[in-house]
């Protein structure tokens, strides 16, 4: 049995369409963060609502609502996101057939149609979400589906637009050596446009990672808050570091195209560029759209 759990507050504009792309999973859990709107109101017509109070902890909220389903598969979706008809019938087929598989990884595309990631979004129910942000399960037994989630922005985001770095600015307070932790209150701060403070974090969560895969991420990170200081130098030095990990890393690559201080030098960079093709990576970059971000 395959159960969708959602948390959501406040979602009236997009939860609708949400729950009608996922109507063929066997049961539907919303869990209601005590929405204002009309968002119960829409839910309640396509699944069964439960309410948890809200505690800047995605995880716990998560794994409340999880603890309501009834299936022995959790099928996790937030409420700006889309699953085609055919990715259901798809998805429980792969559960069904492969015994040790605990959990199934699924491709997520912005609406541009941009590969992002992939996720595990597919997963055992006897699997528990942790961190209070940017919430996880660990698997033993990942399968990967061809299977797509298709995801837009919320208007919720900008109700409480600063929610994500506070709860990683608490959580930080609680444990500053946590590398995960660092990682991503580092990308908050560099989006934040507060590089310096990001370079600095982001090269402390480099020295605690032992992975190459993450490492190659936040290499370029860390290429990208000193490109967006000026120090190209060491952009292109740290964007340098990423592709020793992966070569097939295209915005590192136009990155350091970016770098360099004479035109036919970036014409061969960008060359190198056009033939990359990102396999590998964990996410997905677009330096160009990075770049204008920072205007």
């Amino acid at each position: 049995m395959l159960s969708a759990v959602i948390i959501a507050k406040n979602e009236e504009v997009m939860i609708e369409t949400m729950l009608k792309s996922i109507q063929w999973v066997d049961e539907i859990i919303v869990c209601d963060t005590w929405s204002t709107d009309k968002t119960v109101e829409i839910a309640s017509k396509y699944a069964k609502i439960v309410n948890f109070d809200w505690n800047d902890n995605f995880s716990d909220a998560r794994n409340y609502a999880k603890s309501k389903a009834k299936g022995d598969w959790i099928l996790s979706i937030d409420c700006d996101e889309v699953m085609e008809v055919g990715w259901i019938e798809k998805i429980k087929y792969a559960i069904d057939n492969t015994k040790k598989c605990d959990w199934v990884l699924i491709n997520l595309l912005e609406e541009n149609g941009t590969a992002k990631t992939s996720a595990f979004r597919v997963f055992s129910k006897k699997l528990d979400w942790q961190w209070a942000i940017h919430e996880i399960v660990h698997p033993k037994n990942p399968t990967k589906l061809d299977v797509t989630i298709t995801f837009w922005i919320s208007p919720t985001h900008y109700v409480d637009p600063h929610l994500d770095m506070r709860i990683l600015q608490n959580e930080y307070e609680k444990d500053p050596k946590n590398p995960r932790t660092c990682y991503y209150l580092a990308r908050e701060l560099i989006n934040y446009k507060e590089f310096e403070s990001g370079a600095g974090l982001m090269w402390e969560y480099i020295r605690l990672s032992e992975s190459i895969d993450e490492q190659t991420d936040w290499y370029y990170w860390l290429a990208l808050a000193f490109w967006y200081l000026w120090k190209r130098e060491q952009a292109a030095v740290a964007a340098s570091q990423a592709l020793l990990r992966n070569p097939n890393f295209k915005a590192a690559i136009e990155l350091i195209a970016d770098c360099q201080p004479i035109q036919e030098w970036k014409d061969r960079w960008n060359s190198f560029a056009y033939g990359a093709n990102d396999t590998g990576l964990i996410y997905i970059h677009n330096f160009k759209q990075e770049c204008q971000r920072s205007a």
